[in-house]
């Protein structure tokens, strides 16, 4: 029986089955290994300098906290992308991800709708702090407009669905420079006739730097992080299994993304939030490989 370890539930779903050192095509190694080397790099802090001891610092370990997902909820949405990934002044920006049935009855009637802060964060200890907020707080307002959320009508239990949210720039409560709450929360029936209220919540946080801004020659120090996580399920024998997905990662998918934004950066300060199995699970691949 699979179980999950170290790491988080992103890299979709996964075929049953343990990993041979055979079943693992010739051509990966060289992607794993190529891989292996950012990310070992990574840990060891040689390709990007980490902004430890600056006022980036509070701010990175906030954009880490911010995601936190309670597994109480009833139904757990995930947020995969955000598009852009900053509040633009003009055009829409698009939500897609997943929800998954976490109890054990079918919701039904579903609607995903984004929310925001309408106050902006505008230091890094206040980001820092406003990630420690419990995942259930009220950070932001809901928007409601038809035509701004998904609706799925129903999720039996353990199911999970994708969505996709697209919200126009004149639904986001933006006023001044700075960083806003932004998520999604996911509404639905139980079949118990409750209140439709808020069951399930995921957040991050969304810079707004208006041209204005930038045209009157203002300036703040900003810092990068770039995350590194998979998800890792392991065989009852403590394989990992599904090796083809992660070698679609690697080529082409999300780790390739962030292996080649590291080698991009040529010296420019990084913040690095790297999940150990991750890089683990490419050097395993790698040796098996070999």
């Amino acid at each position: 029986m699979s179980q999950r370890s170290g790491g988080s539930a992103d890299a979709g779903p996964y075929h049953r089955g343990v990993l041979r050192p055979s079943s693992l095509p010739h051509a990966l190694a060289g992607v794993t290994a190529a891989a292996l080397a950012v990310l070992a790099g990574v840990l060891a802090g040689t390709p990007a300098s980490a902004t430890t001891g600056s006022a980036a610092a509070p701010a990175a370990a906030a954009a880490a906290l911010a995601t936190r997902v309670d597994a109480a909820q009833p139904l757990v949405p995930r947020i995969r992308s955000i598009t852009p990934d900053y509040v633009p002044e003009h055009g829409p920006i698009v939500i897609r991800g997943t929800v998954t049935n976490e109890s054990h009855r079918t919701w039904t009637a579903i609607n995903v709708h984004g929310f925001m802060g309408t106050t902006p964060i505008t230091t890094a200890a206040d980001l820092a702090a406003a990630a420690q907020v419990p995942i259930d707080a009220d950070v932001g307002h809901r928007i409601t407009m038809p035509g701004t959320f998904a609706s799925i009508p129903s999720l039996a239990p353990g199911e999970t669905t994708t969505f996709k949210v697209r919200l126009p720039q004149a639904t986001l409560p933006v006023s001044s420079p700075g960083v806003y709450w932004f998520g999604v929360h996911v509404l639905g029936d139980n079949g118990d006739g409750d209140a439709r209220v808020a069951v399930g919540r995921d957040r991050t946080f969304l810079p707004f730097v208006p041209a204005s801004t930038v045209a009157q020659g203002q300036q703040e120090d900003a810092a990068l992080v770039v995350p590194v996580r998979s998800g890792v399920v392991r065989g009852a024998n403590g394989a990992v299994v599904d090796p083809e997905q992660w070698g679609t990662s690697l080529r082409s998918g999300e780790l390739h993304d962030v292996a080649a934004l590291g080698r991009a950066a040529q010296g420019h300060p990084l913040t690095w939030l790297v999940d150990p199995a991750v890089p683990d699970v490419v050097r395993r691949l790698t040796d098996w490989s070999e």
